[in-house]
């Protein structure tokens, strides 16, 4: 399976991940992490905002992609610091332990 890492609004802007962006709309600023397509055809992107709330990371928001507007492409690609890892999944299903009554 190919891994989205760029993707191209319908005005024919292009977006890769690790771009700085912003929402239009809310005016939610951040990088771009996180592509996401569903079946009615919605395409959403993930934020992750630089910025911190009470010393803490601000969760990822997702946005449509007709929402968004580029503040900077990134540089990581090209210095080879952003890499696309693939064959990893999420955590391990884990049976029940059972004692010896029943």
């Amino acid at each position: 399976m190919k891994l989205a890492t760029q993707l191209k609004d319908n005005d024919g802007k292009d977006y890769e991940l690790g771009d700085n962006i912003k929402c239009r709309i809310t005016g939610f600023k951040g990088v771009f992490i996180g592509i996401t397509q569903w079946f009615n055809d919605c395409t959403r992107i993930g934020i992750q905002s630089k910025d911190l709330h009470d010393k803490k990371p601000i969760d990822t928001q997702w946005f449509d992609v007709d929402d968004i507007v580029l503040i900077s492409k990134s540089n990581l690609r090209s210095k080879g610091k952003l890499e696309v890892v693939t064959g990893v999944g999420g955590p391990k299903r884990q049976d029940p332990i059972r004692g010896n009554n029943p």
